[in-house]
Parts: structure tokens; C-alpha cells; sequence
């Protein structure tokens, strides 16, 4: 497209330069003036030519800059850990003070009564909770922090009243 544009303005410089203002001249005059004319035609294409490669390098610098400050997101949210305080402890209907056993970690609480949901929370170990229901070996029962917050189920073999 540009050079068809430059053919026809370079053709148009050769019409004009033919027309009664240089009537004086000489095909040879005529000729070197058309081809001066399409030797800066060139030499401006060129020149920009090279400023859109220098625009588009400092483009992908900036674009790599920027990629490289990027944080990536990420892919799991974590669960939320539970870190043992010394607080009042909630008064919830039907729930009793215990603690979670020491084993050295964190013990999971889930989003159901079983080891096939997932994880909705990490507890420290050695923690004070409030449980709901019936301590039973090998069963569950949902949980909450001494401040009232729903921490979801937990195996009932890591609580000691």
C-alpha cells in the first residue's frame, strides 16, 4: 500500500515537474529532479521505517518490564489458620469448651463430616475450640474458635474435653 502511494505521489512530482514551470529545462533536468525527489521519498520512508522498529523494541521492553512485576495469582486460595489466644470464649448454645490434641501441626476442619470434603480451615494444634454435638471415636462434629467463628468439622479422635 505504501508503495503505491509513493509510486503514484512520485508520479504526480513528474507530471508536475513537466507542466510550464519548467518549460526552460531539459528532459536530463527533468529526469534528475524526479529521481532527487524519489531518493528523499526513500530516505523519509526508511527513517520511518526504523522509528516504528525502535517504537515497537521499546514497547516489548516495557510490555517484559511489566511481566516481570507482575505478581502471578494464586491457583488455591490457602485456608485460613487458626492461632490459639487467650480470649473470652463465646457463649454459643450447646457447645462445650476442648482442646485440640498436640501433635506437633495443625489439625484440618472441614466444610462436612468427613475426610472427602475439603479443607475450610487449619487449627493449631493445642488449641481451645467449641464443639457441637457428641464426642465419638471416629466420629465428627462442627467446631468453632473461642471468638464464635465457624471453623467447619472435625474428627472427633482430635479433641480431648
Amino acid at each position: 500500500m505504501k508503495k503505491t502511494l509513493t509510486l503514484c505521489a512520485l508520479a504526480l512530482l513528474a507530471c508536475s515537474l513537466t507542466t510550464s514551470c519548467n518549460k526552460g529545462k531539459s528532459e536530463a533536468e527533468i529526469q534528475a529532479m524526479v529521481d532527487q525527489a524519489a531518493e528523499k521519498k526513500v530516505a523519509e520512508m526508511e527513517k520511518q521505517r526504523e522509528l516504528d522498529e525502535k517504537l515497537q523494541r521499546a514497547e516489548a521492553i516495557i510490555a517484559a518490564d511489566e511481566a516481570k512485576k507482575a505478581k502471578p495469582a494464586p491457583a488455591i486460595a490457602e485456608p485460613k489458620t487458626v492461632v490459639k489466644k487467650p480470649q473470652v470464649v463465646a457463649n454459643i448454645p450447646g457447645t462445650r469448651l476442648a482442646h485440640v490434641i498436640r501433635e506437633g501441626g495443625y489439625t484440618n476442619a472441614r466444610t462436612g463430616p468427613g475426610t472427602d470434603y475439603p479443607i475450610m480451615n487449619k487449627v493449631k494444634d493445642g488449641s481451645d475450640i467449641l464443639y457441637a454435638g457428641t464426642l465419638r471415636r471416629g466420629g465428627w462434629v462442627e467446631v468453632y474458635n473461642v471468638n464464635g467463628e465457624y471453623l467447619g468439622y472435625m474428627s472427633c479422635n482430635k479433641i480431648v474435653p
